[in-house]
C-alpha cells in the first residue's frame, strides 16, 4: 500500500523533483562504482557498512548497499553473505506480507512452500 501511494504521488507531481532528484538516472553499476570510491575500493569496508545497517535494523538499506557493492565486487564472499543476511531478515520481517515475502524470497533464491492442508482455508 505504501508503494502504491508513493507511485500515485509521483504520477501526480511528476518524476523530476525541485531538488533535482530524477533529473539524472544512474545505472546500478555506476552507483556501485561511486559507492566503491567512497569506501576507498575496500570490499571489507562495504561489508562492514552492510553488516552495521543490518545490525541496527535497516534491512532494506542493507540490501540496497549490498546490491550496489556487489556491482563493484561481484565475487565477494563477504558481500554475498551480508546480502543474504539482509534478505533473511527482510523475509522474517515481512513473513505476513505475502507480496514482499515473495519478492524477497525470489531475490534470495528461496522457494515458498505451500501451506499445509489444514492451514489453506
Amino acid at each position: 500500500r505504501d508503494n502504491l501511494v508513493k507511485r500515485l504521488y509521483q504520477q501526480r507531481t511528476g518524476y523530476w523533483k525541485a531538488d533535482g532528484e530524477g533529473m539524472e538516472v544512474f545505472t546500478r553499476g555506476e552507483l556501485g562504482r561511486a559507492l566503491d570510491l567512497v569506501a576507498g575500493g575496500s570490499e571489507q569496508r562495504l561489508g562492514d557498512v552492510v553488516r552495521s545497517l543490518d545490525d541496527r535494523g535497516d534491512l532494506g538499506m542493507a540490501l540496497r548497499v549490498a546490491d550496489l557493492a556487489l556491482a563493484a565486487h561481484p565475487q565477494s564472499a563477504t558481500l554475498i553473505a551480508e546480502r543474504r543476511r539482509a534478505l533473511d531478515g527482510l523475509r522474517l520481517k515481512y513473513q505476513f506480507d505475502p507480496f514482499r515475502l515473495i519478492i524477497y524470497s525470489e531475490l534470495a533464491g528461496e522457494s515458498i512452500s505451500p501451506a499445509p492442508p489444514g492451514l489453506r482455508e
